[in-house]
């Protein structure tokens, strides 16, 4: 892959660090057996729009991001 911009080449040192980080500390996706046992993650009845909302507010009000 031919870098060919200063934005190519930040993003490549991003990845890279994220791939680090990723290998540092041991972090894997989520099964579906991951998924199930966290139960309900989603309200019954809440739209897309209402979850991303909250989301956001979490995110702006620093909430701690751990799951259950």
């Amino acid at each position: 892959m031919a870098i060919d911009s200063t934005t190519d080449i930040a993003q490549e040192r991003a990845r890279a660090k994220l791939d680090r980080l990723i290998a540092e500390r041991g972090v894997t996706p989520l099964t579906r057996e991951d998924i199930r046992e966290m139960g309900d993650l989603w309200p019954e009845g809440e739209t897309v729009d209402e979850f991303l909302k909250a989301v956001r507010e979490w995110r702006s009000e620093n909430h701690d991001r751990t799951l259950p």
